[in-house]
């Protein structure tokens, strides 16, 4: 099992600003159906084969938590680069607004 952490500076962004941007950095990066998403209130839950994760924003930051178990595991790092990819989407949303 591989665990997968992650966490952004958001600063006084909101979640309820964010969840278009992120369901949009998921779905383009994730275009393939493997990750798929879906809200929780503020929380967005993410799963796939072999994966579970969660996204929520605490004290400014987005963080996320996920742990991957074969198959998901097998491709840790491809995984790993299109969340970044993901999330540095919404980096650029939140640096734009600035």
């Amino acid at each position: 099992m591989k665990k997968l952490d992650l966490d952004l500076d958001v600063g006084t962004a909101e979640m309820s600003e964010l969840k278009s941007v992120l369901d949009a950095a998921i779905s383009d990066h994730f275009a393939d159906g493997f990750l798929r998403h879906r809200w929780e209130g503020d929380v967005l839950r993410l799963s796939g084969p072999g994966a579970r994760g969660s996204l929520v924003r605490r004290d400014g930051r987005l963080k996320l938590q996920a742990e991957l178990r074969a198959p998901a595991s097998w491709a840790h790092r491809v995984i790993r680069r299109k969340i970044d990819a993901a999330l540095g989407d919404v980096a650029a949303h939140i640096e734009q607004r600035g």
